[in-house]
């Protein structure tokens, strides 16, 4: 991890094209972070990667269980109980 102020040739990555796809690629997978979800809760959640306004159900976590996601930093993501569609009253 950089610092700032620090000169570019003190370690951090470099990459020298002239092809833009190559770059693009380049400059994404540096920006990409592992992230951990743990499930601390006392029962089921859902785990959802949020795009484009709607959400993508990755995972049902038990309680205890954890899951890990390559990410990008600008990712969003939610967890809710598995339980709340399952409920007379629920909405959804």
């Amino acid at each position: 991890v950089g610092r700032r102020g620090q000169e570019l040739s003190s370690g951090l990555p470099t990459f020298s094209t002239t092809d833009r796809k190559a770059f693009e690629s380049w400059v994404w997978k540096q920006l990409q972070v592992k992230v951990r979800f743990v499930n601390r809760h006392t029962h089921a959640i859902e785990l959802y990667w949020i795009h484009s306004r709607s959400g993508k159900m990755l995972a049902k976590l038990e309680p205890g269980d954890s899951r890990i996601e390559t990410t990008m930093l600008s990712h969003e993501f939610r967890a809710r109980d598995a339980r709340v569609d399952t409920r007379k009253d629920s909405p959804g």
